[in-house]
């Protein structure tokens, strides 16, 4: 897809028409009035598209603007939809304007604000003035105040490239958070269907052990523990639930529906192995390292350090990011590779559950088998079916982890 972007970001001040079905966007007005007054974005009022129209074709808009969330829609979305991405971008253009754009300016900028505060103070005023403690107050605070830009002029590295990549680098984590949950939520709603399998099990052991307690079979201990084992499924089904509201509501808001819209919600992507096959840490390192976005931003900072101990402290600090980078990179690829041995795992323990719960069919049509015996099998089938899905899931993300790492996000600061 292109957008249309200044200097890498798009122009915030052009605002496309508020989506329906719930959607809620920034009024234009308001964002322009925002603009003109210097005040702050209201990105918890409604919120509108960042680009221009021309920025996608009209199947584009069209896709992103209808009531329904497909999984190769997730980074259009960010982009124009986001709250804190539209935050973001009238942040950026802001900074352009009061700031500009090199590390002289802003530094410069500071100076000048520095200056006026200076000009501006009042030292007019005598011990016997009843005021005497307040303005001597406000003098000083506004001396320190000065001082302070002063300091920031001194030492600032800043320019408005390194606003932008820091943008970005929220946008794409945003976008790489959104595509997990949003193989997460597919994970969420079958996992209340676990706990609901789980919570049918209880209740027919639960049955089982009262009729074995009330023939003399089994004792009242048996029962206390089953009737306590169906407590705990019936409190998981309420807490799969729970994670299942609380992670469409989340992936909603993030990408710019209300939180009780009603979207309709598309296929999780298919599973693609051959995927694996390209991923190489040692190969991919290069990319990795070019991509990486703290690592960009530090490089830009040491372009725009001139003191000693900023170019050292600089340097060292690049040093840590690429070595971080790299075992980050190292390590996203170690938990594609251990999800995808659980995920083959899960293929064979379904096949494996699957068989036991045609064998114990035929056992419960031929008679040898009884119905808690056949009704546990088939539940402990269903079950591993639900695993399997699970687990592929949980391989798509570390997959997702991992490409994202390679394009610039991999972890290259400190935790």
């Amino acid at each position: 897809m292109k957008n249309y972007r200044d200097s890498g970001i798009r122009a915030a001040w052009t605002l496309r028409e508020p989506r329906v079905f719930g959607r809620s966007r920034l009024a234009a007005a308001l964002l322009t009035a925002a603009l003109a007054a210097g005040a702050s974005a209201a990105a918890a009022l409604p919120a509108y598209a960042v680009s221009p129209e021309f920025a996608r074709s009209a199947e584009e808009w069209a896709a992103l603007q209808d009531n329904r969330m497909e999984y190769w829609e997730i980074e259009g979305l960010i982009q124009e939809y986001n709250p804190t991405v539209q935050q973001n971008q009238y942040e950026y253009v802001k900074f352009r304007r009061d700031y500009g754009d090199t590390k002289d300016d802003v530094s410069g900028e500071y100076r000048r604000l520095a200056d006026e505060i200076r000009s501006n103070i009042d030292y007019g005023f005598s011990e016997d003035d009843m005021m005497y403690a307040t303005y001597a107050m406000q003098a000083v605070m506004a001396e320190m105040t000065a001082k302070q830009l002063d300091t920031q002029a001194d030492n600032n590295l800043e320019d408005s490239e390194i606003r932008r990549l820091t943008y970005e680098m929220a946008e794409k984590a945003l976008a790489q958070t959104a595509q997990n949950n949003f193989i997460g939520l597919h994970s969420a709603e079958l996992g209340v269907r676990q706990a609901e399998l789980k919570q049918q099990l209880s209740e027919r052991n639960l049955a089982a052990a009262q009729a074995q307690a009330a023939v003399g079979a089994g004792t009242q201990i048996q029962v206390l523990n089953a009737r306590q084992a169906l407590q705990d499924a019936e409190a998981a089904v309420i807490t799969a639930g729970n994670t299942e509201t609380t992670t469409k509501q989340k992936l909603q808001i993030m990408l710019g529906w209300k939180a009780d819209s009603l979207p309709e919600i598309g296929e999780a992507p298919a599973l693609d192995l051959t995927r694996i096959d390209s991923m190489d840490p040692a190969a991919d390192l290069p990319q990795a390292l070019e991509n990486n976005y703290t690592l960009r931003i530090n490089k830009k900072k040491l372009q725009n350090a001139t003191s000693e101990t900023d170019v050292k402290t600089l340097q060292s600090t690049i040093a840590d990011n690429e070595a971080r980078i790299a075992s980050s990179l190292q390590n996203v690829y170690l938990n594609v590779a251990a999800a995808k041995n659980t995920y083959l795992f899960q293929q064979s323990n379904a096949a494996l559950t699957a068989q036991t719960a045609a064998q114990t069919a035929q056992r419960y049509s031929l008679g040898t088998a009884s119905l808690l015996e056949y009704e546990t099998a088939q539940n402990g089938a269903e079950q591993a079916q639900i695993a399997l899905k699970q687990s592929e899931y949980a391989l798509l993300q570390a997959m997702n982890n991992y490409e994202w790492a390679v394009k610039g996000l991999a972890a290259a600061a400190a935790g």
